[in-house]
């Protein structure tokens, strides 16, 4: 049997995915302002994946989920997973308030701050950024 015969096309393309990932170096632009704003985040604040996080959702043999992205995995409890699964799926904008799951606002702070620390989420620019 031929080597390509035995390979899914979707553990091909998470492998490369991985590797890419474990490869790149992080991009933090404006890290340092994001940290600085950790304690000022509500439910409510505009929130955005980092454009340059190539990632991908993991489950752990004891229940847990992380997410996986530029060499490092940030685990979460299983509770956790369905508010994990819908930041890490968010294309544009979101607020900790919308994201899908059970935890309750002072989780989902803990959650998104987490992110915002480990530079995996940013602030969204609010529109009045570009007007000056």
């Amino acid at each position: 049997m031929r080597v390509a015969e035995r390979l899914e096309p979707d553990e091909l393309l998470q492998t490369a995915r991985r590797r890419l990932a474990d490869r790149r170096r992080p991009i933090l632009d404006g890290q340092l302002s994001e940290l600085r704003a950790l304690d000022s985040l509500t439910p409510d604040t505009a929130l955005e994946l980092r454009p340059t996080v190539v990632h991908e959702v993991v489950r752990g043999d004891d229940g847990r989920v992380g997410l996986a992205w530029e060499g490092r995995t940030v685990w979460f409890p299983g509770h956790a997973a369905d508010e994990v699964q819908s930041l890490a799926g968010a294309a544009g904008a979101f607020t900790a308030a919308e994201l899908e799951g059970r935890l309750d606002e002072a989780g989902r702070l803990v959650l998104v701050r987490r992110l915002v620390r480990e530079g995996f989420l940013r602030r969204a620019p609010s529109e009045s950024d570009g007007d000056d």
